[in-house]
């Protein structure tokens, strides 16, 4: 697993409490043995759960708490909506960026900045 480096740890672990924003990620050509590091990534960065609550009623299995990767040609992507701190996001897009040059996929944070 690639050396996430002591950003994402020395971060990662801080509470939010300031509010949370919202962000895109998507991410293209992953090489399937690179998944669970980005996964662990994503826990690390990002160690609140969701604010993306599913309306009350909602069955369990309509509920997306996990990331839907898409498999082709044995690469994974996904494009999901992902919530932390401004802080958080920028740490994630910054470690997982270094883990895509390395390993040559593409990662892409967007965040949604509607102030």
């Amino acid at each position: 697993m690639p050396h996430m480096g002591s950003l994402a740890s020395s971060r990662a672990h801080r509470a939010g409490t300031v509010g949370t924003d919202m962000a895109v990620l998507t991410i293209e050509d992953l090489p399937r043995r690179l998944r669970l590091a980005v996964e662990s990534t994503l826990c690390l960065c990002l160690p609140e759960p969701s604010k993306l609550v599913p309306l009350p009623g909602t069955p369990l299995w309509d509920c997306r708490w996990f990331t839907r990767w898409h498999h082709h040609e044995g690469r994974l992507s996904c494009c999901e909506v992902i919530n932390g701190t401004g802080e958080q996001l920028e740490d994630l897009a910054e470690v997982l960026g270094a883990m895509a040059r390395e390993h040559g996929f593409t990662v892409q944070v967007d965040l949604n900045n509607e102030d």
